[in-house]
């Protein structure tokens, strides 16, 4: 699985928190690619002031802007050191060994804090290139894979609008099928959410998706109406409600409808919590009946009486 990473990209806002804002201009990494310091600029032609903050400032960031925790006024009077290490600085400047190429960005771990991928604009099209497939030359940055088996990058907001728009428009999804899903894109992964009626649906939901340019993992969380039942039935066999009761599921697009014969109103109580729990689950309406199980084949034969 590949690691979380999140867009940095160069010239984006850097915004601080008394929501002044300057530019992102350059990273400063380590051997190991983490990101150490990051460069800000503000003004403009001869009034440009450039200050190198810690990475450690930014709480997060996307493809339009990295926050920090700190003020302009602290950033740019220089309150703030960098860190002290050794580092190779990258920005829109930096060489790349492909001619035609420029750097854009990076997509960064906020984990880790380290540069998963490089994004490179090249001709009219933004590819992102692993880390693992690039070497420093001096200040030179070389691709060790060929440029044609690069993959395209696109933005998470693009991803996210070709996701849509293929599920939207497919015939196998139904409208009330579609309505439920929820789709969440983040660093190029996509995690795919929501309910559908059958297997084949969730299939081939999860099939159109995967094949939409730029996405770098598929998360797909979809349920289909027996599968969740069938995960309804285990959570309560495994909070041993059927040990006492006789309860079982139907599902509709993840409305959940319980149904059997239990002897108290509190494991009723129970197995409606227990359902409501279950990953895919959107409401639960009990329709058990209170009252003694039937006797079981085993137990008229024995003589033994039901549980009550």
């Amino acid at each position: 699985m590949l690691e979380d990473s999140a867009p940095l990209i160069l010239g984006s806002k850097a915004i601080f928190t008394d929501n002044h804002s300057s530019r992102l201009t350059a990273l400063e990494v380590d051997e190991s690619w983490e990101v150490l310091n990051i460069a800000i600029s503000q003004g403009i032609l001869r009034w440009i002031q450039r200050v190198r903050l810690p990475f450690d400032l930014a709480s997060n960031w996307s493809e339009t802007a990295v926050n920090l925790s700190c003020t302009r006024t602290e950033a740019f009077s220089r309150e703030i050191p960098p860190i002290a290490a050794p580092s190779r600085p990258i920005s829109a400047e930096t060489p790349l060994a492909l001619a035609g190429s420029r750097l854009s960005g990076a997509l960064v771990s906020p984990d880790s804090r380290k540069v998963t991928d490089l994004i490179i604009r090249l001709g009219k099209k933004l590819l992102r290139v692993p880390t693992t497939d690039i070497t420093f030359e001096g200040k030179t940055l070389r691709l060790t894979v060929q440029p044609d088996t690069i993959p395209e990058h696109r933005s998470d907001r693009d991803i996210a609008a070709d996701v849509w728009s293929r599920l939207r428009n497919d015939s196998v999804i139904m409208p009330d099928e579609f309505r439920g899903l929820e789709i969440e894109t983040a660093g190029s992964i996509v995690t795919l959410n929501g309910n559908v009626r059958r297997k084949g649906t969730k299939e081939h939901a999860e099939s159109l998706v995967a094949q939409v340019s730029g996405l770098t993992e598929l998360r797909s969380q979809l349920k289909d109406d027996l599968q969740l039942e069938i995960d309804i039935a285990a959570q309560l066999h495994k909070a041993g409600i059927q040990r006492v009761s006789t309860v079982y599921a139907r599902s509709s697009l993840g409305d959940v409808t319980l149904y059997g014969r239990s002897p108290a109103i509190q494991i009723i109580e129970d197995a409606t919590r227990v359902s409501a729990a279950v990953a895919g689950v959107r409401s639960v309406h009990s329709r058990i009946e209170v009252g003694s199980q039937p006797a079981s084949s085993a137990e008229r034969r024995s003589g033994q009486p039901a549980v009550s």
